[in-house]
């Protein structure tokens, strides 16, 4: 599977037993610069995702579609008339390229790292549970009665 090409060597435990999947879903607002609502999704059997996706009026149809000799990527989204969210993030990784994109998200990782260190250090706050990447969840220790207070 490419997708351990985006991340490093060491992170590639996560992916452990992906190649018995059927399909991967990868959220690239989180690095990839792209808007909320922008996911990838890699299927084993792109057809589990084709027929029920498929819009098939009169009007669209031409002699390359129902030769079936491409791909028609219009059955391949929700609605005809959603936005084309995979041009932005296509242009992400063209303009990025891998390596710029790898050194970003191991900077997000880095700060991560240092930030639960802080956390740690402080008095006030606990993290909850072990860091993952770079998501850290912090919790304010109870001081005496300052919650009730509040």
């Amino acid at each position: 599977m490419q997708l351990i090409h985006w991340g490093h060597y060491i992170y590639r435990h996560f992916l452990r037993g992906i190649e018995g999947a059927n399909s991967f879903s990868l959220n690239a607002h989180k690095w990839f610069f792209t808007i909320l609502d922008c996911c990838c999704l890699w299927g084993k059997e792109p057809s589990a995702l084709i027929k029920p996706l498929s819009n098939d009026p009169e009007y669209l149809k031409n002699k390359a579609s129902d030769s079936k000799q491409l791909v028609d990527y219009k059955d391949w989204q929700i609605a005809l008339s959603r936005r084309l969210r995979a041009m932005k993030l296509w242009l992400v990784l063209r303009s990025n390229g891998a390596s710029n994109l790898r050194k970003f998200i191991r900077g997000h990782v880095k700060m991560a790292k240092h930030f639960e260190r802080l956390i740690a250090m402080d008095k006030r706050l606990e993290v909850v549970v072990p860091r993952n990447f770079a998501m850290v969840c912090v919790s304010p220790l109870t001081l005496g009665n300052a919650n009730q207070k509040l």
